[in-house]
């Protein structure tokens, strides 16, 4: 799961494995919550191996749901960190591994999602992982082509 800094944007984005017989606990779990989960639509997106995306009933967020199918979403499940928000504990993915989700799976806004998550973490993403890995998914060049945030004044000053 990844949080973002845009505005607008609204949204998370999790990885979870869900199994069949438990998509229609889920779907009630989401309503009870206010959240606007379908059924049908989840199990049809998890047998598509796709994405399903529930609406905050009360506000314009919404969550992005999809199961475990690559191998970059098994390499993001098994090096996910659990940390402690507020009084909830939950699993989050390394900022090296969304950034190569969204190099891997991208488009304009996941594009701008890397350059937000790459000023934000900065000195703290370990860059040979992600190098080799980016290599790995061939979208290394793509990664390099943004090297020009790493010698922005916010990245040099340290100010993320």
């Amino acid at each position: 799961m990844q949080f973002l800094e845009h505005p607008e944007h609204h949204k998370t984005d999790l990885i979870i494995i869900l199994k069949d017989d438990d998509i229609k606990k889920f779907s009630a779990f989401c309503k009870k919550n206010k959240l606007d989960a379908d059924e049908y639509e989840i199990k049809k997106a998890f047998k598509e191996r796709s994405h399903v995306t529930i609406f905050d009933i009360d506000s314009t967020y919404r969550i992005d749901i999809k199961g475990v199918y690559s191998e970059l979403d098994k390499i993001t499940f098994s090096r996910r960190k659990k940390i402690k928000f507020r009084d909830f504990e939950m699993w989050v993915n390394t900022a090296e591994d969304a950034i190569l989700a969204k190099l891997v799976y991208g488009g304009y806004q996941d594009i701008n999602d890397v350059k937000s998550i790459i000023l934000r973490r900065g000195k703290k993403i370990d860059f040979d992982y992600l190098k080799k890995q980016a290599k790995h998914f061939g979208v290394l060049e793509l990664l390099e082509s943004l090297s020009y945030l790493f010698n922005s004044k916010l990245y040099i000053l340290g100010l993320f």
